[in-house]
């Protein structure tokens, strides 16, 4: 929530308008789900190659781009695809081959997110090793919807938190392989609710922070982890929370107190408590029983 890190970026002429907001530099902390570089929106009036200048050359990134109106032709390699209004797609921002072209005569409009890739996005995208999806939005309103709450927020001159972006990428993600049909293949995403926790635990402090998250109910997530991994939501969260708390102990130098704050959890003594209750001993013997080991070795 410090100075906005979006540079507004305007490139146009009497044909075309592309207006875009980049953030050039990658700020530490800010990739709770999914870290954006860059939102645009292009009006085309004529034939167009697809301009780059906006957010340069990227490797490890994801475009996602919604046609609002117009058409648009999309080459991958020797692959053409021909995109009408309301389609959406998705591809790797290092395809070296893309080319996209506007139809003849016909205004276009759309909108673009460029992300920076994480395990969660690869996970989608290796269902397709061309590294690309395309599909029809049969809820185009829900897709605006988004792709606007995303540039109010940029537009908010930094008083937004980087979750907030994340939280919306996310849902226009779930949308495109939950909601939508017509993939050969739609991935679990509900099932991936673990692994989501599993990035940043300690940006949930409780039940009703997942269940806010994620859009779900305490009945359907309980029977997951109770299917999955026999265990709670909140049992299989404070593990997760105390397994960092190891990796700081045996890799830091930083007090209990602090380590406890970075995982999650203000109220140390209850830090300490379920620390002892999980590996037998409190941080600091497991961290001494720890440099005792490293100096036998």
């Amino acid at each position: 929530m410090k100075k906005n890190p979006y540079n507004r970026k305007i490139v146009s002429n009497k044909n075309f308008e592309e207006i875009s907001y980049v953030k050039w530099e990658d700020i530490p902390g800010d990739n709770f789900f999914f870290s954006l570089r860059a939102y645009g929106e292009t009006r085309s009036r004529k034939q167009f190659e697809k301009n780059e200048a906006a957010i340069g050359k990227l490797t490890d990134y994801i475009a996602i781009e919604f046609i609002e109106e117009g058409q648009l032709s999309v080459s991958f390699g020797e692959k053409t695809f021909h995109l009408q209004k309301n389609d959406l797609l998705f591809y790797k921002t290092d395809i070296i081959t893309i080319r996209m072209q506007s139809q003849k005569n016909i205004p276009l409009v759309k909108k673009y997110l460029t992300v920076k890739t994480n395990r969660l996005l690869q996970h989608f995208l290796n269902i397709s090793e061309e590294g690309f999806f395309i599909c029809h939005s049969k809820h185009p309103e829900r897709v605006k919807s988004i792709y606007k709450s995303i540039l109010d927020l940029i537009l908010e001159n930094g008083k937004f938190l980087s979750s907030d972006i994340s939280s919306n990428i996310y849902k226009l993600v779930y949308d495109f392989f939950v909601l939508e049909n017509g993939l050969i293949h739609i991935p679990d995403t509900f099932t991936a609710i673990p692994h989501i926790l599993s990035i940043s635990p300690e940006k949930y402090k409780d039940l009703k922070s997942i269940l806010k998250e994620f859009h779900t109910t305490k009945y359907a997530l309980t029977k997951l982890f109770r299917e999955k991994y026999n265990t709670t939501p909140i049992a299989y969260l404070i593990t997760l929370k105390l397994n960092k708390g190891c990796w700081y102990l045996e890799n830091t130098t930083t007090p209990v107190n602090e380590i406890a704050r970075l995982c999650g959890v203000e109220n140390v003594p209850l830090f300490t408590r379920q620390f002892k209750k999980q590996f037998g001993r409190t941080p600091i013997q497991y961290r001494k029983a720890k440099q005792h080991q490293m100096i036998k070795t």
